[in-house]
């Protein structure tokens, strides 16, 4: 990792430190219907003026809703001119303004990667049921912007009861960081309307099983809002029961900001790697996507339901767990474009990708003094001075800028221990 003085550093301050942050997550955690959790406040006031500040132009936002599938009939529906979601995925970031480019950049790698570790590990006991000790690391499956227009959100204009389950199975947590922008709904959270016990999970898979036809089953009720209220971090644990919404009706009623801004928000998927859908349902994870696509009652697709339902409804009690420990022994994957690493996985070498191990002290001490200066705010820093605390750890600091130089002197130091 270079530590270059050219380069842009903001100074970043949270409300909450790191293991504050994570102990407001575990106390604020919700287990019904399904692990959940938010906290107001979240981020420092300058901080989440800093994003809105370098929010994207609307023009390079994909909108995402403008064509809606009926699966009852498979047929496109034209919802042109009605209001829906637009999205900037980071897959993108290159496209950004410079400014912009390095602020996204530094905060993502910097202070957003270690919340979702935190994150990781306020639900790493529902994880564990599924994957037990096998889980070695995990890759962002989405990590994007949203912003909607006016009429999203609005009566007429929800998103209806869903979950992410028949499109990607290894999901293992969503996050939902509100930026601005006042709206009519947050997001509703669903459940049966009454208890499920194990007499009904085939029920339960059935209906689970009818993709995107969810609002037709009275059995799925609307039971909590989470209203939309900036910097409001939200965040629940995927599955097949984790039925979610923008639902009008009993949300919180706010007029629109006179700027016209509406639901802005940062994004984020976690999940399991790939190679987990073999493993654990047989088949590849397109051939998982395709057969659980429509609405069906293909045992082999009830059979994936009925299992991680049962998974998902188990109560386990074990005081000897040890959350962050579990979650140390976790590689949290770098989103592919947005790396604090040279040399980033491909979404090809994720699978094979082995767990960072720190080959002696030294490394790791040159890391974390890099670190501790971006933290710190440090925008312009002497290489001497670096240098000088490197040097401790055996480390030399490569450069930025002065290239020529460089060579000189590195050139001249060889020549010395060569004599």
């Amino acid at each position: 990792m270079l530590v270059d003085t050219n380069f842009p550093v903001i100074f970043w301050r949270f409300r909450m430190s790191k293991s504050e942050i994570l102990k407001k997550m575990l106390s604020s955690r919700v287990d019904s219907p399904y692990p959940h959790f938010a906290i107001d406040d979240f981020l420092d006031d300058g901080i989440l003026n800093e994003i809105s500040n370098n929010w994207p132009d609307k023009s390079l936002f994909t909108g995402f809703f403008r064509n809606q599938i009926s699966y009852s009939d498979n047929k496109t529906i034209d919802v042109t001119g009605k209001g829906y979601n637009y999205v900037f995925s980071f897959d993108r970031i290159d496209e950004l303004p410079e400014q912009q480019r390095n602020f996204w950049h530094s905060f993502l790698t910097e202070y957003y990667y270690p919340i979702i570790s935190d994150n990781f590990s306020a639900f790493s006991d529902e994880i564990r049921k599924k994957y037990g000790d096998d889980l070695k690391q995990v890759i962002y499956m989405a990590l994007m912007l949203m912003e909607a227009d006016e009429g999203y959100g609005t009566a007429g204009l929800e998103m209806d009861a869903h979950t992410h389950y028949f499109h990607d199975p290894l999901m293992l947590f969503t996050n939902l960081l509100y930026v601005d922008g006042n709206e009519t709904c947050g997001t509703t959270i669903y459940y049966w309307n009454k208890d499920l016990t194990e007499t009904d999970v085939d029920r339960a898979a059935y209906v689970c099983a009818q993709t995107r036809k969810w609002k037709d089953y009275p059995e799925l009720i609307p039971i909590k809002h989470v209203d939309f209220i900036p910097n409001r971090f939200v965040s629940f644990v995927d599955g097949p029961l984790s039925f979610h919404g923008v639902d009008y009706e009993g949300s919180l009623k706010l007029k629109p900001t006179s700027s016209g801004i509406r639901r802005r928000m940062i994004r984020s998927h976690v999940g399991a790697t790939p190679d987990f859908c073999e493993k654990i349902y047989g088949v590849s994870l397109e051939e998982f996507r395709e057969m659980a696509k429509y609405p069906t009652d293909s045992p082999s697709v009830l059979g994936w339901y009925i299992k991680d339902i049962n998974l998902q409804l188990k109560k386990e009690v074990n005081d000897s767990f040890n959350s962050v420990e579990y979650t140390n022994n976790i590689h949290f994957v770098d989103y592919p474009t947005v790396t604090s690493k040279k040399n980033i996985f491909t979404s090809r070498e994720i699978v094979d990708a082995p767990p960072p191990q720190f080959t002696s002290a030294k490394i790791f001490l040159k890391m974390a003094v890099q670190r501790c200066f971006n933290a710190l705010g440090l925008q312009v820093l002497k290489r001497k001075t670096l240098q000088d605390l490197l040097n401790q750890a055996g480390c030399q600091v490569e450069p930025s800028s002065d290239k020529e130089d460089y060579i000189k002197k590195k050139s001249r130091l060889n020549s010395q221990n060569s004599g």
